[in-house]
């Protein structure tokens, strides 16, 4: 179940994201970036094809909602990573599913996206100290949250988050004012006059 249900969800910090970010290896790494860096949901980034990257133009074509084909930058770290990852000629998902044959050892593809990352993120979260609940949706929030906080126009967030409706994007102002609290509150642990 999405932590994003029923509670509010408090996005992750530019140092909690890094550090996630800095353990994470492989398609682990990619999906996760494309999902931060990106804004891409869950399916949009395990099911995205080499044929939908624009390295030259640092351009996703990402198939959202609806089966809508849109346009969204790539930002960040996500270019210089496809770029390396990238070999001449490469078609399909960008990301397979691997399994370890018990018996050989060896790692073989199954020509199939991943379902999901969630394992990974939670234990990689645990591994670096973030005690907030993780999910996929949560690296998407956290991109609208930075987004919000490095002033980009709520429009440009609308755009690149997807977002049909202007009213979506304004959760992230909501979001960015609770993130800020949350670092403030660090302020007020550190120097108390009531201590």
């Amino acid at each position: 179940k999405s932590q994003s249900q029923g509670k509010a969800i408090l996005p992750l910090s530019p140092q909690e994201i890094s550090s996630l970010l800095s353990v994470l290896e492989g398609d682990h790494l990619t999906l996760a970036m494309l999902m931060f860096w990106g804004g891409l949901r869950k399916t949009e980034a395990t099911h995205l094809r080499w044929e939908d990257v624009d390295l030259q133009n640092g351009i996703i074509m990402v198939k959202g909602k609806g089966g809508a084909i849109e346009p969204v930058p790539i930002l960040g770290d996500l270019l210089p990573h496809l770029k390396k990852r990238h070999t001449k000629g490469a078609v399909g998902y960008i990301c397979i599913n691997r399994h370890i044959n018990k018996k050989t050892g060896k790692s073989y593809g199954t020509g199939k996206p991943y379902g999901n990352i969630m394992k990974v993120l939670r234990s990689s979260a645990i591994k670096v100290g973030i005690s907030k609940s993780i999910d996929h949706h949560l690296l998407r929030h956290t991109s609208g949250t930075a987004m919000m906080l490095a002033n980009l126009q709520q429009k440009s967030i609308q755009h690149m988050l997807r977002h049909k409706s202007i009213q979506t994007t304004d959760k992230y102002t909501h979001m960015a004012a609770m993130f800020v609290k949350s670092e403030g509150q660090k302020l007020t642990n550190l120097i108390s006059l009531s201590d």
